[in-house]
């Protein structure tokens, strides 16, 4: 009885770290469940579509037929991707539940482009920075607009960034299940620091050269096609043999 309390009592003191353990949703996709293996899990991203004809074809899996056509501008969420032969990357979009060559994509600013795009100044802290919040607002970068807003947290600076206005912020890799945040150090309650939307950038895959462009009800017309015309040539071969006799 005594063992069976004691496995118990260690459970309980579990149960905070496994409530806010990482869960890695996959993909309930036929190809991916065939592929797992060489699927690559990455932090998520939104693409936005940028195909060359002003369109985005989706596709049932990589290298299969088109499932859906998005105009160019469209976006998806993507964490999973595959790598074909051909060195084709391609992303999966969960909310159409098909495959989408990430070469024809942009990315949306996010807390990645920003950190590409200001290495350069991003320092990290000497000193421990821990910063008590009765209100803060927690922003997707320094700048960017919709803030979440939180309260009584105590946050802890794990980089640092001065912006053009000489505010600066501390980046948070996670808190309460949030990932990847910057708050501002000098006013963390001011949810106006908003600046303009920053602009799409390159996704940073390679456009592929060609791509499948027939879908199912293409190939399903083709064959029925095929298969009246056949069917209309036999019954004039027919026809023409029995006029003959």
């Amino acid at each position: 009885m005594k063992r069976i309390l004691a496995l118990a009592f260690a459970l309980l003191l579990l149960l905070p770290s496994l409530a806010f353990a990482d869960v890695i949703v996959e993909p309930d996709n036929g190809f991916y469940r065939t592929h797992q293996k060489e699927c690559q899990h990455r932090e998520g991203r939104t693409y936005l579509a940028d195909g060359p004809d002003g369109s985005l074809n989706l596709y049932t899996a990589p290298g299969g037929t088109v499932a859906e056509t998005l105009q160019n501008g469209a976006a998806f969420y993507c964490q999973w991707t595959y790598t074909d032969k051909q060195g084709i990357v391609w992303g999966f979009s969960e909310r159409h539940g098909a495959w989408a060559p990430l070469g024809y994509t942009m990315v949306q600013y996010d807390h990645i482009a920003f950190r590409e795009e200001h290495a350069d100044r991003i320092t990290t802290p000497t000193n421990t920075m821990t910063m008590e919040c009765k209100s803060v607002y927690l922003y997707e970068y320094p700048g960017a607009p919709n803030p979440l807003q939180m309260g009584n947290l105590d946050l802890t600076a794990e980089q640092l960034y001065t912006d053009e206005q000489g505010r600066q912020w501390g980046y948070v890799s996670y808190v309460y299940g949030i990932r990847n945040k910057w708050f501002c150090l000098d006013d963390p309650a001011n949810d106006q620091l908003s600046g303009e939307k920053k602009a799409a950038v390159p996704s940073g895959y390679e456009a592929p050269e060609e791509l499948p462009t027939v879908s199912n009800r293409g190939v399903i017309a083709a064959v029925v096609g095929g298969v009246a015309l056949v069917t209309l040539a036999v019954a004039l071969l027919l026809f023409r043999r029995k006029k003959a006799a």
